[in-house]
């Protein structure tokens, strides 16, 4: 073994040593970058010609336990015109203020602890399970460009009709496969023509289209706007996008909170009292949420919550354990967060959210 061949094993062996010497939440924030930047080069690559019409693909995310850990995965999908909080558009993926819940929530942004020893983030944990099904995705909807382009050819206007129907349908996929083959088959000719000459037919014929003979009625829809396919910007400042969403949170907070004076108390809080709570209060839960009471129902708080405390570093979000706002012994910010939740009355308790 020659001179020159000793020093790259010492160099190999040098290596090694200094990425298993790197932190874990280092790992998870490279990781992390990664997972963004090959979703966004998926998304670019099919280019999806869907993206001029007001048509999202929202995936629905949600936690399971899998072998004695917790995975993250997809629920469902379905073709709609918004996404909320915890959905993903496909087309335009974009995970700012996105979360994963069941029932305690998780930003994509977010340390997640697969296991005892293994830490990643939200985003790295759903792309290293779902990599390969997202490829396979991305290229049937790069080869549905064609035939949405024939179909747009015959009459524009019209497409934007049937795209809304098929809006209306508000079926839920379980897979991408089962929605692949959905999009494979309403995005044919033969099916858009029978649709054009005669809605009401079709309809009538095909129930999971629902009841849309209206949409004639009705105007198109606007275009979209194109979506910029300068997707490295994005990916470059992720770290800062929790930064500046904690600094508008309060942007977030409903205004309800504002209007609820003590005649109006008084007036329609008689029979409502839940212990020292009334109908316009702050209160926090167990997992560590802001809210609103709107409703109380015997024992019962229905909350409208619209913050969630978190531990911040680098950039990075971790869950503070269970009850954190109980004795906050550590700095946390709060992250926006919109939901409807019912509680125990016993299981809150009164807080001041600055």
């Amino acid at each position: 073994m020659n001179c020159l061949n000793i020093k790259n094993i010492f160099l190999l062996f040098f290596l090694t040593g200094l990425i298993s010497c790197q932190s874990p939440e280092k790992t998870a924030q490279v990781t992390h970058k990664e997972s963004i930047d090959k979703w966004y080069g998926l998304a670019g690559y099919a280019h999806s010609n869907l993206n001029k019409h007001s048509v999202f693909i929202a995936a629905s995310f949600s936690l399971v336990n899998k072998h004695q850990s917790k995975q993250v995965v997809i629920k469902d999908y379905q073709i709609t015109n918004k996404v909320s909080q915890t959905q993903v558009d496909l087309l335009k993926p974009s995970f700012k203020n996105k979360l994963v819940c069941n029932p305690k929530c998780y930003f994509f942004n977010e340390y997640f602890f697969e296991n005892e020893t293994m830490k990643n983030t939200v985003m790295a944990d759903f792309f290293k399970t779902y990599e390969f099904k997202l490829f396979d995705f991305y290229s049937q909807l790069f080869l549905l460009n064609k035939k949405l382009a024939i179909l747009e050819r015959r009459n524009v206007d019209h497409v934007k009709i049937y795209l809304d129907a098929l809006i209306n349908n508000k079926t839920k996929y379980k897979t991408l496969n089962e929605l692949s083959d959905f999009l494979n088959s309403a995005l044919t000719l033969d099916k858009f023509i029978e649709f054009t000459n005669n809605p009401k037919n079709i309809f009538l014929a095909n129930n999971s289209f629902g009841n849309g003979t209206e949409l004639w009625l009705s105007d198109a829809p606007e275009e979209s706007e194109i979506w910029l396919s300068d997707t490295v910007k994005e990916s470059e400042n992720w770290l800062d996008d929790t930064a500046k969403e904690s600094e508008n949170w309060l942007s977030y907070v409903p205004k309800e909170k504002n209007i609820w004076s003590d005649k109006m108390r008084k007036e329609t809080l008689i029979n409502k009292q839940n212990q020292d709570f009334y109908i316009g209060d702050t209160v926090c839960t167990p997992y560590n949420s802001a809210g609103i009471i709107v409703e109380i129902f015997g024992a019962e708080l229905s909350i409208e919550e619209f913050a969630l405390a978190k531990v911040q570093s680098d950039g990075m979000l971790s869950a503070p354990a269970d009850n954190f706002l109980r004795f906050k012994n550590e700095a946390y910010i709060y992250v926006p967060y919109t939901n409807e939740v019912t509680l125990l009355g016993s299981d809150v308790f009164a807080c001041e959210v600055k």
